[in-house]
């Protein structure tokens, strides 16, 4: 009889401990289930910042390239100030008597299409 109730015993340790082990995989997989619905909504978010990565860097290129039309611009500007510059000081000098010599128009007509880019 004690053989008999020693496996009593150990029946319903062993039905304890699988109800324990039940219980503890049912609370994991609603915990997997928790995870599995952050996983999605990090993914989500992360598709989201992508999209507005590319967004970002594709409007950062638009204005990449107009800066560098607007410096081509300001590069004409500066070198067609130093031509004009140059052209008030010779006029100064020529009427303060200075230069007696004229430009040499056609050297002048290519230096300032070489100074405005065209040449």
């Amino acid at each position: 009889m004690t053989e008999l109730a020693n496996l009593k015993v150990k029946y319903h340790s062993m039905v304890e401990r699988h109800a324990t082990l039940l219980a503890q995989h049912t609370m994991l997989q609603d915990e997997h289930g928790v995870l599995e619905g952050q996983h999605d909504g990090v993914r989500d978010m992360l598709a989201l910042l992508q999209n507005k990565y590319k967004w970002l860097f594709r409007e950062y290129c638009d204005l990449a390239q107009e800066q560098t039309k607007l410096q081509i611009v300001v590069m004409r500007q500066e070198k067609e100030i130093e031509r004009l510059k140059m052209l008030y000081e010779d006029q100064l000098a020529l009427k303060k008597g200075k230069r007696k010599k004229r430009r040499d128009w056609a050297a002048w007509w290519a230096e300032w299409k070489r100074g405005m880019g065209f040449a």
